[in-house]
């Protein structure tokens, strides 16, 4: 392949890793359950949450995996559930988990502490030096010191802000909303909080929108809105866009395509393609300059992920 590229999954209970050059590896123990990992920013460990029946929705206790070692260290008596999402700070010395609320994580000391914020399923982004983090809360974006302090709104509720994610190399702030009307990606300014349209996606509904590592690109998963008359091949798409909002297009084809992320060299972007009417797929990647495709999985993973059984997938850094 033109790049090297390792991913982290959940399959049926335990985690996996695999850099498609053979078949993927479970690296969790197989008497519990074990789903959403989380790389570490250099990229040596994965942090995960762990019950010990799937039946436990919300008894899942956070824990972190050395992948050189295979030591295993449970965080916290913090109980976490199916709806939490873990994210690291850029420095590696801490997790938010986010459980209706925000909790920090010391990865180092195994402490943690609570936010005062309400945010429901949250998403959570830190700031880059990660002293604090950007979230959404009831239509509108916020932001917030690691100590709890210095809460400040950053976007007005009527926008209806949803998934916000800083740019890797500006302070731009990139969320979906309906505003004024027009569904799409806009972002906001974090020094003067202007808000700017970065793609209108009419017609659209979207899942994941994520910039590349060079921050000049944006991936976008779509599928189309409740009728909607927007024609998408297959039932969804991946589309990229320019950072500052012209030139989107569709990159993949007639499949049921989905957005897994971006490969490091910021050129490739990773996907699945599902067959229309059919469980199966396969994992691919597109060369975003002169569309070229690379078939990534085998068939052990193809049939391994039919049924959408492979899930929360995170690209090594």
């Amino acid at each position: 392949m033109p790049f090297e590229i390792t991913v982290t999954f959940d399959h049926g209970g335990d985690i996996y890793i695999t850099d498609f050059s053979d078949e993927p590896i479970s690296i969790t123990p197989t008497d519990t359950h074990e789903m959403i990992p989380a790389w570490s920013p250099d990229g040596t460990q994965i942090a995960f949450l762990s019950s010990e029946s799937y039946r436990n929705w919300d008894e899942y206790r956070l824990t972190v995996i050395t992948l050189a070692t295979g030591e295993l260290r449970p965080f916290s008596d913090v109980m976490f559930s199916s709806e939490t999402t873990l994210t690291w700070s850029p420095n590696g010395r801490y997790i938010a988990a986010t459980l209706g609320t925000i909790f920090i994580v010391d990865v180092e000391s195994g402490e943690a502490s609570r936010l005062p914020v309400e945010c429901g399923t949250c998403s959570v982004n830190w700031l880059p030096d990660s002293s604090g983090l950007i979230f959404s809360s009831g239509g509108a974006l916020f932001s917030i010191d690691l100590d709890g302090d210095n809460l400040q709104q950053l976007t007005s509720s009527p926008l209806n802000a949803s998934r916000p994610a800083l740019s890797p190399v500006s302070n731009e702030v990139l969320f979906g909303s309906s505003y004024e009307g027009v569904p799409g990606l806009y972002s906001v300014n974090l020094e003067d909080l202007t808000i700017n349209q970065v793609a209108a996606l009419l017609g659209y509904e979207w899942f994941p929108h994520l910039w590349s590592p060079d921050g000049q690109y944006i991936a976008i998963g779509v599928f189309p809105a409740f009728r909607s008359e927007v024609e998408v091949p297959g039932g969804a798409d991946v589309f990229i866009t320019n950072s500052d909002g012209p030139g989107m297009q569709a990159i993949t084809g007639d499949g049921l395509d989905s957005l897994i992320g971006w490969a490091n060299d910021s050129q490739h972007v990773i996907y699945y393609e599902g067959k229309p009417g059919d469980a199966g797929g396969s994992y691919f990647a597109v060369n975003i300059f002169d569309g070229t495709h690379i078939r990534l999985s085998g068939e052990v993973m193809d049939r391994m992920c039919s049924y959408a059984n492979c899930r929360n997938f995170t690209i090594r850094p």
